[in-house]
């Protein structure tokens, strides 16, 4: 095989996936992209028997879904067995996302119990001895670890299973978090990698948490029916213990997922009972496994239905900056002594007063801990994204008041949506819950493309444009109720907190006959705080730079973003030279335009501007306290 080999790249914006770290963990170092003259296939193989058999009957299942099911349903039927997300509708999985059971499409314990409770079942009713039920019940999970996949879920889970079961063939009681220990200990020892995994953190956390806690919460809730201080307690105690995970890798809490569980769980164990059993009639006589389908098509239809319902209802999901590692450590802590508290409480002595101490303190800095990120940092910070080949630039005041320049690239007509892959998605991980304004510096794709997503997730208080830039052209104005505000050169804007923001460009009468208007009347800001500024040109292009300069508007800036991708005939000699830059953010990713051009580099270089492009660095962040400047690359060291 030959082909070209290559490291795996860092994450382009701060807080996406990181892929290069996930491939490390599992031991992988380099990619191999192979071209197809250069493969040769020596032998063709089907792997170890029980895996190649277990696959081939994942295959027929699958089919019979298909031929059983409509579309929708199948798919939903398909993840619910199989973990199979590629099947199920993204309208379908954002609405069990926002009901808080999106769980339940990620095999683990709970598909596994289900499994070999149904070999048991099978077993009891051949009236088989529960031993030798319970053996089965194992080889039936085993045979589905191997149909889905070894996942550290299901790993987690198909050990704990074993070790039940060989405590009951040798007469031993098991402990259930000795069994989790175990079952961790295990895996880690084998994969260290696991542990920064989701699908760990996620398992084992509302596993701990339904062991360790929910026989608490079930004498708490003893005023209710038995089954339902049950149901209530090993729900709330799993959502506890996962909370703070799903917030810090998903950026989100469904509210109402605690009581939306205590319905689909049950619905869902019957709908993947009954799916298995339609599958495996299937194999042998598929209109059997059509009259099943048919009454399981009644289920699915209600789980969907239900959590349709919830996902719709207020507040169903809230979106949060992912917890700082001091608020885990400390959130777990009190999690842990929780039971001991209780257990103090109770003794008729006064309690435990350490502990009392303990838990006071530790109260305390979580809330420290939590309120802090919304304090506000103090500083000025202009983030410019990693969009690919367009613009978004996110400015921070100090307190935390948030603005965007541009929207990058998006639109159906593009395949890819900056608003929703990049700009969305970095907001909220940065807790952003309302951007001011939106400055659109042109109406170019590549600048405004994402703004429908970013409108659509993030609450806006207005669009900022020049006189060029007509949104009733655009049919802005008649998908957006969000205000619309006109400005141009000569308009000063206070932002507050000691920002100011000034508009340089473009005239009351707009420059026409240029080799391109549109990108020559491009709106061009300078944001000023304290001695520091930031020069934002939009792509402005020859014409409006000499413009600018024949009416004395080029400011000096430390900070310049680099007009127009760095094009070749933008950012002129005599343009720079005015604004004595120190540093240069070149926002671009891969095109057919040739940007940056090599003599925009060469110009830049000459001069002593320091160069950061998001096409190498990722994104660039610049703070600022008004005299001071820090850089920091999402693909590199700060400087």
């Amino acid at each position: 095989m030959r082909g070209q080999v290559s490291v795996p790249d860092r994450p382009a914006n701060f807080g996406n996936f990181d892929y290069n770290t996930y491939l490390r963990r599992q031991g992988i170092q380099y990619l191999l992209l192979p071209r197809p003259e250069g493969i040769t296939v020596i032998s063709r193989g089907e792997g170890s028997f029980p895996v190649a058999h277990a696959l081939k009957v994942k295959e027929s299942m699958l089919a019979v879904i298909k031929d059983t099911l409509p579309t929708d349903q199948a798919g939903m039927l398909q993840s619910l067995l199989f973990g199979e997300r590629a099947a199920l509708d993204t309208d379908i999985l954002q609405q069990l996302e926002k009901s808080g059971v999106v769980h339940l499409l990620a095999v683990s314990g709970l598909h596994v119990g289900f499994v070999a409770g149904l070999g048991y079942g099978l077993g009891r009713l051949l009236k088989w001895s529960p031993r030798f039920s319970a053996l089965v019940s194992g080889l039936v999970a085993g045979f589905y670890l191997m149909v889905i996949g070894f996942r550290a879920s299901v790993l987690r889970a198909g050990i704990m299973l074993w070790i039940g079961i060989l405590g009951l063939l040798l007469n031993r009681r098991s402990d259930s978090i000795t069994a989790l220990s175990g079952a961790g200990l295990l895996l880690l020892l084998v994969q260290p990698g696991f542990l920064f995994t989701p699908g760990f953190q996620l398992s084992f956390g509302a596993t701990w948490g339904i062991l360790y806690l929910s026989p608490l919460l079930v004498r708490a809730l003893s005023f209710l029916p038995r089954w339902l201080a049950c149901s209530l307690a090993v729900s709330s105690a799993a959502q506890l213990a996962t909370g703070p995970i799903l917030a810090y890798h998903f950026c989100g809490i469904a509210t109402w997922s605690v009581f939306n569980n205590l319905v689909a769980v049950p619905l869902a164990g019957a709908i993947m009972s009954l799916g298995l059993i339609s599958c495996g009639a299937g194999l042998f006589f598929l209109p059997l496994a059509r009259l099943l389908a048919a009454t399981n098509s009644i289920l699915i239809t209600l789980f969907l239905k239900i959590t349709a319902i919830s996902a719709s209802l207020p507040f169903a999901y809230l979106y949060v900056p992912p917890p700082r590692p001091a608020f885990l450590v400390v959130y777990y802590a009190l999690l842990v002594l929780l039971p001991r508290l209780v257990a103090a409480r109770g003794d008729g002595k006064g309690g435990n007063i350490y502990c009392r101490v303990a838990a006071v303190v530790l109260v305390f800095f979580l809330l420290f801990s939590w309120i802090f990120p919304f304090l506000g940092s103090g500083y000025l910070e202009v983030t410019f994204l990693s969009v690919g080949a367009g613009d978004a630039v996110v400015v921070t005041l100090p307190g935390g008041r948030t603005y965007l320049v541009d929207a990058g690239p998006g639109g159906l007509e593009q395949g890819y949506d900056a608003g929703a892959n990049v700009i969305v998605p970095y907001l909220r991980r940065q807790g952003v819950r309302r951007l001011e304004l939106i400055f659109l510096t042109h109406p170019h794709q590549d600048h405004w493309g994402g703004l429908a997503e970013v409108t659509a997730g993030i609450p806006v208080g207005g669009i900022v444009f020049s006189k060029l830039f007509k949104p009733e052209e655009y049919g802005l104005t008649d998908t957006f109720t969000i205000p619309f505000f006109e400005v141009g050169a000569g308009d000063k804007l206070d932002l507050g907190r000691g920002v100011e923001c000034e508009v340089l460009h473009p005239p009351a009468t707009p420059l026409t006959g240029t080799n391109d208007d549109c990108n020559n009347n491009s709106l061009v800001l300078l944001l000023r705080m304290g001695a520091v500024s930031f020069l934002l040109t939009g792509d402005l292009e020859e014409a409006g730079e000499k413009y600018m300069l024949q009416y004395n508007r080029v400011p000096q800036a430390v900070i310049l973003k680099v007009a127009h991708h760095g094009a070749r005939n933008s950012n002129g000699r005599e343009f720079l030279e005015q604004i004595r830059p120190s540093l240069a953010a070149i926002s671009t990713g891969p095109n057919s335009s040739g940007h940056p051009h090599r003599e925009t580099l060469e110009r830049l270089d000459l001069l002593g501007i320091k160069i950061y492009r998001t096409d190498v660095d990722g994104a660039i962040k610049i703070r600022t306290d008004g005299k001071r400047v820090w850089v920091e690359k999402a693909r590199g060291e700060g400087k």
